[in-house]
């Protein structure tokens, strides 16, 4: 499936995790349900080890952010289940993480066409098996991209130190 239609399918079920939230939250087993679900699908649009660990991130952060606000009185949930927060909200937290990191990656892929390809060889690809990195292809490029940019600027540095302390010496 293109980049543009699996960033539109991202896209809705993105819409799809807020509107079951507005609709559903007085019935928070069916709500966890369909935001698990939903979120299986967020997932399966770019499976990584790297969206389970954005995935977790929010499952976790979120909540806590809120159970902290909750705690100091800025607001409350009408139907809390655990800590002053709802079931069903780790999900959603979850969900709106994989969605961001969904909507970066697709966003980079399709512009990224537009962009010239790189001369630079592909010299960490052959080992990413090795150290079990499992970024996109694009992001190996674009890290590469910035590497280079910040080594030919420590180059340019060093040289322009080089040449001030030959006319401090002269």
């Amino acid at each position: 499936m293109p980049d543009s239609r699996r960033a539109l399918l991202n896209a809705t079920l993105g819409l799809a995790t807020l509107l079951l939230t507005s609709v559903l939250w007085r019935y928070p087993l069916a709500l966890t349900s369909l935001q698990i679900a939903t979120g299986v699908a967020i997932y399966s649009l770019r499976p990584s080890r790297t969206s389970v660990c954005v995935y977790a991130v929010g499952f976790v952060f979120g909540p806590l952010a809120e159970g902290l606000a909750i705690q100091t009185g800025a607001w409350e949930y009408a139907s809390p289940s655990v800590l002053g927060i709802p079931l069903w909200l780790p999900f959603v937290w979850g969900n709106a993480a994989l969605f961001i990191q969904n909507s970066a990656d697709f966003g980079k892929a399709i512009f990224a066409r537009d962009a010239a390809p790189s001369a630079a060889p592909d010299v960490v690809a052959p080992l990413a098996h090795v150290v079990g990195d499992d970024a996109p292809a694009h992001q190996h490029a674009e890290d590469r991209a910035a590497d280079a940019e910040r080594e030919h600027g420590l180059e340019r540095r060093g040289d322009d130190d080089r040449a001030e302390q030959h006319v401090r010496g002269a």
